[in-house]
């Protein structure tokens, strides 16, 4: 969520899971119609799904990863969701958003894309190459490095792919960008990618936009509208009940909450779940000392073009987006207090 891109959640993955088994099936040249195969499974060990490539080596198989926070791991999955192999990847990634299978000069390989970027400030970003493994193998070989950059500056970003000797990458921009990179056959190498189009596609909620109005009902006391609370500083989070990380979040959130909360500066946390008793199930271990709003039909994330969970958006006292944060990272925490403290200052 970035981090992210298009982020996959962990319930959602299984979704493409399905899809991709579907596919699988097909014979080449045959196409759609789509259909659900396989019913939705929650995928242990995997907070949040960031990525998704089908296999060349291992038929029926899916590769996917979590996203930045985690450890560097690769998970197999067969088409109905169970895990078959976690295989470490010998790196330290800052934000991996996605990975991609393709052939290469060692036969089939995954690219592995540290693309994310949220603040568009990396001024390199690296992506990986490794032989694909085998669903025995605890760890990949050591991948070739291509450090990247985009001809026109840095950008965020949530997808890559490849085909043939080129990549390309998807950025977040307020018009996605399709930029392109021609990779070399060597062990590793510089890569400059060259926009070439875009997909007309607007970019969801960010940085200088006014914030979408809701009215939601509360947990507690009547609906919550957001237009009222203009003149405030506001941390809009979007969580749910079957997600990893916003259980680490919560105890962050009622600290800011009780320490700034008499200084104009308030947390709306947006649940998103279809069931209200799976969340109300979440609240009851994870209590929460600021405001919860619920919206079962999924309008609010829609308006906001909310890709993963949680996906958090900080708001002036006029009512514009100043911070986005996709996900939830421990060493993300001391700037989202400076970037709160500052603008309660200035409130």
């Amino acid at each position: 969520m970035s981090r992210s891109s298009v982020v996959v959640g962990a319930a959602a993955l299984v979704t493409l899971a399905a899809l991709a088994a579907l596919w699988l099936a097909t014979p080449d040249g045959q196409g759609g119609p789509c259909t659900v195969a396989v019913p939705l499974t929650v995928l242990p060990d995997m907070d949040e799904s960031s990525g998704l490539a089908v296999s060349r080596r291992h038929r029926g198989v899916l590769w996917s990863h979590n996203d930045s926070g985690n450890a560097d791991v690769l998970f197999a999955l067969d088409t109905s969701g169970k895990i078959l192999a976690k295989v470490r990847v010998p790196i330290r990634t800052r934000d991996w958003e996605d990975v991609s299978a393709a052939p290469c000069p060692a036969g089939d390989c995954l690219y592995i894309a540290d693309i994310g970027d949220n603040q568009a400030s990396r001024p390199r970003i690296p992506i990986y190459r490794v032989a694909e493994p085998a669903l025995t193998d605890t760890e990949t070989a050591a991948p070739a490095v291509f450090p990247a950059t985009y001809a026109d500056g840095p950008h965020n970003a949530e997808g890559m792919f490849v085909v043939g000797a080129d990549a390309f990458i998807v950025t977040r921009d307020r018009r996605a960008g399709v930029y392109r990179a021609s990779l070399p056959s060597a062990r590793g190498g510089d890569l400059v990618f060259n926009r070439i189009g875009e997909l007309g596609l607007a970019a969801a909620t960010d940085v200088g936009q006014s914030a979408p109005a809701f009215t939601l009902p509360a947990a507690k006391g009547d609906p919550v509208a957001l237009d009222k609370l203009r003149g405030k500083v506001v941390y809009v989070d979007f969580w749910a009940s079957w997600c990893g990380p916003c259980r680490r979040s919560f105890p962050w959130m009622n600290e800011m909450q009780q320490k700034y909360g008499g200084k104009g500066f308030t947390i709306v946390g947006v649940n998103v779940d279809k069931k209200r008793s799976d969340a109300d199930k979440f609240l009851v271990q994870n209590p929460a000392d600021f405001t919860v709003v619920f919206d079962e039909a999924g309008t609010t994330p829609a308006a906001y073009a909310v890709k993963g969970m949680p996906s958090s958006y900080l708001i002036d006292g006029k009512g514009n987006v100043v911070y986005v944060e996709r996900g939830f990272l421990d060493e993300h925490k001391a700037e989202l207090e400076q970037r709160i403290a500052a603008l309660v200052g200035k409130n």
